[in-house]
């Protein structure tokens, strides 16, 4: 009976409050119908509201009510519009028991004029208006909530003006005003807010300078988070005021130096202190083991430093998250200072110096760890001892600090719920060992770059199932791939690159792991198809076998990856065939990698179709035919090197990405101009077209390409001048900012392609990290003429310049010296003339120079600095050249110039003084030896053993052959347009226009030779009938003192001194003899002239120390002069 009366009780109650079990009140229903058309609601999400009669407003997302009254207590209205919107506050009237109301992040500028909104939601306790666009405009209104517990005002444009007006809210505990733009100090007003135990001002907001008397103010303050504002460090001085803080956080507010030991370490109830990403320096002080109350301690970005030992952790008690990264601490690899803190959960030291101490201390800790991080950098030695006392461990990283012993299975066994384990970049070695029990929890196995060897387990995919990441990439793991890889259902990415594995890759892998991603396994040994013909990898979008020994042609069935596959590396392999047609119906390929293979026959026009291709790889194979025409707008790498390409470069190449970097077509057949639109690929940082068949001017359009770092057209047919204007620059910002749009457009990994060029002699491979910093220019064996622009001097960041093997004249531009950062700068083998700049000694990196094989004169650079390294072939060929490390010395004393400007009629041309010192050291070599040579028809000297001829003509003669033919030139040359010489030893030929043969002899041995150079007899074999009898000079010497080299015009002999009076000048010759021999104390210098005796003493020349001696021999068969040159 008692028990019905209350049954009945209960239903007559139930039927009197039945709207209470029905949900919202009706005229909150239509109010939040009336509201819900001011937001836009883009993502739909108030799409539950609905108006008909069964629809209950409580079950609306973003809608609370009270679960007995019915009421509408909380409205969530975060993000659903994104319009700008002021809003009318009278439509929340109607909500009378409102206590929680989230309006941020709407672009909400304001607020229709008051209608009561702060009497009638006089419950309201929590107000969101973050992240929108009020400004002051709206403090007075807010001031007359009294209710208000909580108040964020985050991320709008307030300024610090009327903030007085929130000292009303005395109800207010917690106050949000970061990320806005107080220009005024506010601490002031709010020390009057009673209730107020929570101030947060980060975002870079607070400008003011806080005063002794405001902390003062807001001592009942518990938290405080100014993060990334400017703080002066007297605020940490003078915080002690704020007795009550539990919480500060002064992350990023430009702090540095040591912290002070006043004020901060008065704080003895904070719980939780925040310092990161300070310039703070030092030790920490011993002050901070006060802070006994400590829980979270953030000390990270910094660059504190001290033995770890030798500090106050150990004192804080309460410690449960501690994070050091990133300071310069010496951590022991044992954590001893640590071992006593047992609350502590969280510990993350990466960055850091880790030590071993492994030997000093064995206790075991009070800690039992969830997170530790200890990465980089030290040597750790052996795994560390409190490891082996640790069950609780959810996330281990200890990678890079030199680790050695065998993989802890152990670890996997002892801490059941472990989820990531990294100990990769260590000296970990012996077999990966699995754990007794298969493990269920761990997702992440780092074990990369380390020593471990032996097979991998058959059975792994049973021990660890459930691993999402697997990367053993970089050991010495051999055998074949287990099958088991196939059950690891989850596994998204796997990485077992650079190992030792062979075989194939086995069928049951290809047929499971479902939710594979990323497969990586270059550089092993493995062989046969690159892709299974089961496969079910239907997710992977990066498949990379590159360095392996697959062979065979490219699999049909990749086409099931039309959806997915990204990147395709498949370089360096033995694969062959041609390049599949339907490779273009993968659309979402980004990268192809297909170098160093056997592919043939030409580039499919399909490929065209891959419209996001940002790499292409074909370098070193076969591939023929002609460049697509087509063109990829997000192509960053284009490599097309060392294959069989042909035809002209058409504009086409230019329609490509405006986000070119590199474009590499370098050894293959492609004729025409370089085009001249190149100046549209405005990204382009790597332009290498070397050892092709380009023809013309090098385009002066290459110099608006603002970004260029390495310039490589050697090995053509360019002619023309090299372009002032021309510029590279050092690549290492520029790529860094350009990394940023180019991970954007090719997310999978990308790098840069190693690239070859030429330097210091010898050809590299630049890529990875070093490729930035590589700058350089090559434009060596090409037809380029004029001068070395002075411009040059101007590319400061250059590291390597090659123009040999042209054509250039004049002489080496003294600019040069600035070139700061060239390592290798190779002038040789042009008509360069002139003297080495002495400024070149101050290239203080310059590993490689070279000049040799021009007509350069004068003395070498100082022996100094880089200069002291580089030997005689640096220089050789360069028969007016002299000083170290050469053989020809130069003398000690300068000789007196010859004024240019005189009026005597006998005087001479203004000689050359570079020339003058090389004559004097081959008239000093004469000073106890006899030269005796006969040469007919001897003109200048050019080059050794080499017949130079203009235009296309070309000829070397070897050392020992005594027939030369000279042929007809080709290509249309007329044959009176070339000429040529070969000298040898001291002998010197220029073969006759109309001489079709040549005669080179042995030289006599009888005849003492300088520095035993080989003098050679040198005639035309049918000579040429010429105006004018033959020319006949006998030339002996005996023990001349110096001599000088003049140059005279008309056929002439000159018999040069130092004074004007004993100079000669007897034109038109026939015969002549000049010999020169010592009487007594005085020389005597005898010129015959047919047959007409002419003498010259000391005493003539006023002075026996200052005769100079010199014998120019010409004659004249057509109107221009001959002279003959000694060389050894």
């Amino acid at each position: 009976m008692g028990s019905n009366f209350l049954w009945l009780v209960l239903i007559t109650l139930v039927s009197l409050k039945g709207w209470s079990c029905h949900g919202c009140l009706e005229q909150e229903k239509l109010a939040l119908l009336h509201l819900k058309p001011l937001f836009n609601d883009p993502h739909l999400k108030l799409k539950s509201w609905k108006g008909n009669d069964s629809s209950d407003c409580c079950q609306w997302k973003r809608v609370k009510c009270n679960t007995t009254t019915g009421r509408v207590i909380g409205l969530f209205l975060s993000g659903v519009s994104h319009h700008i919107l002021q809003l009318d506050d009278s439509l929340f009237l109607p909500f009378e028991e409102l206590k929680s109301l989230d309006l941020s992040n709407n672009q909400i500028v304001g607020f229709f004029e008051d209608k009561g909104f702060q009497g009638q939601l006089s419950n309201l306790e929590f107000l969101d208006l973050s992240e929108n666009k009020l400004n002051e405009s709206i403090l007075w209104s807010l001031g007359g909530f009294l209710s208000i517990m909580s108040l964020n005002l985050e991320a709008n444009a307030f300024t610090g003006k009327g903030i007085e007006q929130i000292s009303r809210m005395t109800s207010l505990a917690t106050l949000n005003l970061g990320f806005n733009r107080l220009n005024y100090s506010i601490l002031s007003y709010l020390g009057g807010l009673p209730s107020l135990k929570t101030l947060i001002l980060d975002g870079g907001v607070f400008k003011g300078r806080i005063y002794p008397e405001d902390q003062l103010s807001l001592k009942n303050l518990e938290s405080l988070l100014i993060d990334g504002s400017f703080i002066r460090k007297s605020f940490l001085q003078s915080i002690g005021s704020m007795t009550s803080l539990k919480v500060l956080s002064l992350s990023l507010c430009e702090l540095n130096g040591a912290l002070p030991t006043k004020g901060l370490c008065e704080l003895t109830h904070l719980k939780e202190l925040d310092i990161s990403y300070n310039n703070f320096s030092g030790y920490l002080p011993w002050c901070f083991s006060n802070l006994t109350s400590l829980e979270f301690l953030d000390l990270s970005y910094n660059q504190f430093s001290g033995n770890i030992s030798l500090s106050p952790f150990q004192s804080l008690t309460s410690i449960r998250y501690l994070f050091l990264s990133d300071n310069q601490f010496q951590i022991p690899s044992s954590l001893r200072p640590f071992l006593n803190l047992s609350k502590l959960k969280i510990m993350y030291a990466e960055n850091n110096q880790v030590y071993d101490d492994r030997g000093l201390y064995s206790s075991v800790p009070k800690f039992q760890l969830n997170n530790i991080l200890l990465s980089c950098c030290g040597n750790g030695g052996a795994l560390p001892k409190f490891l082996y006392h640790q069950h609780d461990l959810q996330h281990v990283d200890l990678s890079n600090i030199n680790l050695s012993g065998y993989f802890p299975n152990w670890l996997l066994e002892n801490n059941t719920g472990l989820q990531t384990l990294k100990l990769s970049n260590n000296s970990l070695s012996g077999p990966l060992q699995m754990p007794f029990q298969s493990h269920r929890n761990l997702y992440w196995l780092d074990l990369s770059q380390n020593h471990l060897d032996g097979c991998i387990d058959q059975e792994i995919g049973a021990y660890l199932p459930e691993l999402v990441d697997l990367d053993i990439s970089r050991n010495s793991f051999n055998g074949t791939i287990p099958s088991s890889f196939g059950d690891m259902k989850w596994l998204q990415f796997l990485d077992a690159s650079n190992n030792n594995l062979s075989g194939e890759i086995p069928e049951h892998f290809a047929m499971g792991c479902y939710s594979l991603t990323q497969l990586i396994l270059s550089n092993n040994h493995l062989k046969g198809q690159i892709f299974h013909s089961k496969s079910n990898w239907a997710f992977l979008g990066i498949l990379r076998l590159d360095g392996n020994c697959f062979s065979g042609q490219i699999p049909h069935s990749m086409l099931r990856l039309n959806s997915s596959l990204m990147e395709l590396g498949i370089s360096d392999n033995y694969l062959s065939g041609t390049i599949p047609r339907w490779l273009g119906n993968l659309t979402n390929l980004k990268t192809i990698l297909m170098g160093n293979n056997s592919f043939e026959g030409p580039i499919p026009i399909e490929l065209c179709q891959l419209q996001s291709l940002a790499v292409l790889d074909l370098s070193r194979n076969n591939i023929s035919g002609k460049l697509m025409s087509c063109s990829f707008p997000f192509m960053v790498e284009m490599h097309l090197s060392r294959n069989r390409l042909e035809g002209p470069l058409t504009n086409a190449i230019c329609n490509n990405s405006l986000f070119l970097l590199a474009l590499d077509l370098s050894d293959n057949y492609f004729t025409g101009k370089i085009p001249g639109c190149i100046d549209e690929l405005q990204q382009l940082s790597f332009l290498l077209l070397s050892k092709n068949k380009f023809e013309g001017n090098i385009p002066t359009q290459l110099c608006r390409l603002n970004w260029l770092g390495m310039i490589d057209l050697s090995h053509n047919n360019l002619s023309g001048a090299i372009p002032a204007c021309l510029n590279v620059i050092c690549l290492d910002e520029v790529l860094r900012t350009k990394m940023g749009y180019v991970e954007f457009l090719n997310p999978t990994d990308f790098y840069l392609r190693p690239l070859g060029f030429t330097t210091k002699g010898s050809f590299y491979l630049y890529g990875g990290s070093i490729l930035p910093y590589m700058s350089g220019i090559d434009l060596s064996s090409n037809r380029l003429v004029g001068k070395i622009p002075h411009e040059i001097g101007n590319l400061s960041e250059i590291r390597a310049l090659n123009i040999s093997h042209n054509r250039l004249a004049g002489s080496i531009p003294p600019t040069l010296s600035n070139l700061g950062l060239i390592e290798s700068l190779d002038l040789s083998y042009n008509n360069l003339s002139g003297e080495i700049p002495p400024q070149l000694v101050e290239l203080c990196s310059l590993a490689y120079f070279s000049v040799a094989y021009n007509n350069l004169s004068g003395k070498t650079p100082a022996r100094v600095q880089q200069f002291a390294t580089f030997e005689k072939s640096s220089y050789e060929g360069n028969p007016f050249l002299c000083g170290e490390p050469l053989r020809n010395n130069c003398l000690a004393t300068r000789p007196e110039p010859v004024s240019e400007k005189t009026n005597n009629p006998t005087d001479v041309l203004y000689i050359n003084p570079y020339w003058r010192r090389v004559w004097f050291y081959y008239i000093e070599m004469g000073y106890t030896s006899c030269y005796y040579f006969v040469c007919r028809w001897g003109y200048e000297s050019r080059s050794p053993f080499a017949i130079v001829l203009e235009g296309l003509c070309n000829l070397t003669i070897p050392t020992l052959q005594e027939k030369v033919k000279i042929g007809v030139p080709s290509q249309g040359i007329p044959f009176e347009k070339c000429f040529g010489v070969v000298s040898e030893g001291i002998c010197n030929l220029t073969i006759p226009k109309n001489s079709s043969n040549v005669i080179v002899k042995r030289p006599q041995p009888q005849f003492p030779l300088i520095n035993s150079a080989l003098a050679w007899e040198c005639r035309p074999e049918a000579p040429a009938t010429a105006s004018g009898a033959q020319f006949k000079a006998l030339f002996k010497v005996w023990e001349l003192s110096k001599a000088i080299l003049m140059f005279g015009e008309g056929g002439c002999v000159m018999a040069v001194g130092s004074r004007r009076n004993s100079v000669f000048c007897i034109s038109n010759l026939y015969s002549t003899m000049i010999s020169c021999w010592k009487v007594g104390e005085e020389m005597i210098v005898q010129i015959v002239v047919n047959g007409v005796v002419s003498s010259v003493t000391p005493g003539q020349a006023e002075s026996s120390d200052s005769l100079l001696i010199i014998v120019l021999a010409t004659f004249c068969i057509s109107t221009s002069p001959y002279f003959f040159l000694l060389k050894n």
